[in-house]
Formats: structure tokens, C-alpha cells, sequence
């Protein structure tokens, strides 16, 4: 008798649970005669109270065919731009679970710069802290993703600086520096740069000083001084030279700030047979007389000096260092020569 009774209670429980399946089925067909899907735009953009129901609607939609998920990001897209944020919030929520990494990502994107238009409104602190511990969740979410747009980069960039996500903000701002020719190329690059150096990511740091180098073509001197001391002691400058395709007198300023300075002479030497620039002729001759000095070649950059002062008898600022430069070689001879070439010169004149 008591296993009958048993009996029957569990027939009532199955039944019970039957019959809920079958209330549910019932809703949700309901639903769908109510609303199907060529009206269901319509309705969800003109809805303004029964955002629950509207919800638990789309989750089943969704999960009977996924995709129905585009209809779904086209309405809480428009949803947003309406003003009617709640909605759209919980429509992308629905979204951000979906297997499809490119629906995913649209979603998260779109919520970050909803979240981000709310936080620019007069809200409770209780609902901004919540909103910011969101964006924290969604830009986690979504930064092992590909993100190739730039504008997308540039919104979840901006979102990771608002958030004090450094590291996530390089990732972004390495994304937008893929493509050469994006706006403000420079910007981002030297942007890049501040921020690795912040982090304390030298590998990036060093990679995005090299592209400076060469990109920024009117500071590459700067960008050379501030790439050098993240180098390794051991660094084959020779291939470092043709990396950055640097070339006579960049190449020469790169052997000058690693101490090599007599590396660089020789290049300058070579620069100056080659010139025809009197200015510049000029220029050269004074930074490696400078350089053979520095290195107390004194005797060198004399005889070195007296190879050009023919070039230079009527250039008192010239001649000036020439005799400078002998008395200190200790060439009393070479000093005297050249006076009296300057003293015949000028009787000349």
C-alpha cells in the first residue's frame, strides 16, 4: 500500500514537470505567433516597458538558431542609438556569450561605447562603479581578440587609459600601428612607445623606437638617443645600421652615441671627399678634427688639418683653430708655414 502511495506521488511529480515543459513550450510559441520574426524589429525598437519578457524571447530565439544573433546586434545597435541603453544593454549581454567570435566582439564593443555614453551622464556613484567594474569585465573579454578596425582599436584604447589598463592599452594601440598608413601613423607610434616604456615592456619599446627611427625621418637623432641605452652591450651595431637603413651621417651619429666616435670619423672623412657644399665641408672637417682630438690624437688631426688649409687661408675663424690645433701637436713648423701662407695671401689680396 505504501509503495503505491509512492508510487502515485512520484506519477504526480513527472507529470508536474510535463506539464511545466509543455506551459513553457506553449509560451514560447506564443511569443513567436505574437510576435514573429519579420514584425519582431518592429517591436523590439517600439518597446518601452517589458524588457524582461522581451529578453527571455531573443535568448530563445537565439539559441534556436544562432543566426538570428545578427538581427539581434542590428536591433541593440539601433536600440542604442535611440537612447534606449537598458534594452540594448541587455540584448548585447545575450551576445557576448555567442560561439561566434566576430558576433562576440561586435557585441562587447558596442556595450563598451554604450557604457561609456552612460558614464558621460548624470548618474549614481552605486551605478558607476558598477558600469566601470563592467567595462573592466568586457575589455578582460574581448583583448585576446583580433580587432583589425581601427576605430574599434581606437575605442577600446581609450577605454583601457579610462580604466588605467595600460598593458590592454598598448595591446590596442599595437593593433592600430599595424596598418602604415592609419590616421596619425606618428601619434600612435610614439604613443606606443611612452606606454611600453611605462609598462615596462622592453621588447615592444625597442621594436617601436627602430620603426621611429625610420619613420620619423625629422627626429631620427632623438629617436636613436632614446633607443640605445635599451640595447644590449653586445648589439652588432653594423647590423643594426642596415636595420634602421641609416646612411652617412646617421650612420656616423650612431657610432658617436655608442662610443665609438673614431668609427664615425671615418665616415665623416669619407662624407666630406665627397661633398662639394662648402658649408658642410666645413662642418665636417671641424667634427673630425673635434673627434681625433677627443680620442688625444692631437698629432693625426694636425696633419689631418693641414691636408685642407689651403682651402681655408682666407677664413680667420678656419685658421684660427688650424694654429691652435699645431701648437698643441707640438708642430711649431706646421704653425709657421701656415703663417706665412696667410701673410703672402693676404699681401695679395
Amino acid at each position: 500500500m505504501l509503495q503505491q502511495h509512492a508510487d502515485n506521488k512520484q506519477d504526480s511529480h513527472i507529470v508536474t514537470a510535463f506539464e511545466i515543459s509543455l506551459l513553457f513550450v506553449a509560451f514560447l510559441s506564443v511569443l513567436f505567433f505574437l510576435y514573429p520574426k519579420e514584425g519582431l524589429e518592429k517591436k523590439i525598437l517600439s518597446e518601452n516597458s517589458n524588457y524582461n519578457l522581451t529578453t527571455i524571447y531573443l535568448k530563445n530565439l537565439i539559441s534556436l538558431n544562432s543566426e538570428d544573433s545578427n538581427l539581434v546586434f542590428a536591433m541593440a545597435k539601433s536600440l542604442h542609438q535611440q537612447g534606449k541603453l537598458e534594452l540594448s544593454s541587455n540584448l548585447l549581454e545575450l551576445l557576448e556569450s555567442n560561439p561566434d567570435d566576430d558576433v562576440k566582439a561586435k557585441a562587447t564593443l558596442l556595450h563598451l561605447t554604450l557604457n561609456n555614453s552612460k558614464l558621460q551622464k548624470p548618474i549614481t556613484k552605486n551605478e558607476k562603479e558598477r558600469i566601470i567594474k563592467k567595462n573592466h569585465k568586457l575589455l578582460s573579454s574581448i583583448s585576446n581578440e583580433t580587432i583589425t578596425d581601427r576605430k574599434s582599436n581606437e575605442t577600446l584604447y581609450h577605454t583601457a587609459i579610462s580604466l588605467n589598463e595600460r598593458t590592454l592599452a598598448l595591446r590596442f594601440n599595437l593593433n592600430i600601428i599595424k596598418n602604415k598608413t592609419t590616421e596619425k601613423y606618428l601619434f600612435w607610434l610614439k604613443n606606443a612607445h611612452y606606454l611600453a616604456e611605462e609598462v615596462g615592456d622592453k621588447n615592444t619599446n625597442i621594436q617601436i623606437l627602430k620603426t621611429l627611427v625610420i619613420e620619423d625621418t625629422s627626429k631620427s637623432r632623438f629617436w636613436l638617443d632614446a633607443l640605445l641605452p635599451q640595447l644590449d652591450k653586445d648589439t652588432n651595431l653594423a647590423h643594426l645600421a642596415s636595420e634602421l637603413k641609416l646612411k652617412d651621417e646617421a650612420l656616423a651619429e650612431l657610432y658617436i652615441l655608442n662610443n665609438q666616435s673614431l668609427k664615425a670619423s671615418k665616415i665623416y672623412i669619407s662624407i666630406l671627399n665627397k661633398t662639394t657644399n662648402k658649408n658642410e665641408k666645413k662642418a665636417l672637417l671641424i667634427k673630425v678634427i673635434s673627434i681625433l682630438q677627443g680620442n688625444n690624437q692631437i698629432s693625426e688631426a694636425a696633419s689631418f688639418a693641414s691636408r685642407y688649409e689651403n682651402d681655408y687661408i682666407m677664413d680667420k675663424e678656419m685658421t684660427k683653430k688650424f694654429l691652435k690645433l699645431y701648437f698643441a701637436a707640438n708642430r711649431a713648423d706646421m704653425a709657421k708655414q701656415l703663417s706665412l701662407k696667410i701673410i703672402k695671401k693676404r699681401r695679395q689680396k
